[in-house]
């Protein structure tokens, strides 16, 4: 499965992705919802997890936006606090 983790804390995003990675998933990062928002247009996540609290662009912004896009179908998005 192809999951997107968007996280402004390095150590929880790393630890995240390698445990996600363990079980077979591929997983791209986010440090942002900005960088987010971009990565989820190139790698078309079949699911997002998502912190609240970010610079930049915060989760709520990150849902606001990825909704609004012609190319969101419906992928799940969870939120992390």
């Amino acid at each position: 499965m192809r999951i997107l983790v968007v996280e402004d804390e390095k150590h929880i995003r790393e630890n995240i992705q390698e445990i996600l990675e363990i079980k077979g998933h591929d997983v791209r990062t986010a440090k942002d919802g900005g960088e987010g928002v971009e990565l989820y247009h190139s790698f078309k996540p079949e699911f997002v997890l998502c912190d609240i609290m970010m610079p930049v662009l915060d989760g709520y912004g990150f849902l606001a936006t990825v909704k609004s896009l012609p190319d969101y179908n419906g992928t799940p998005i969870v939120f992390l606090s």
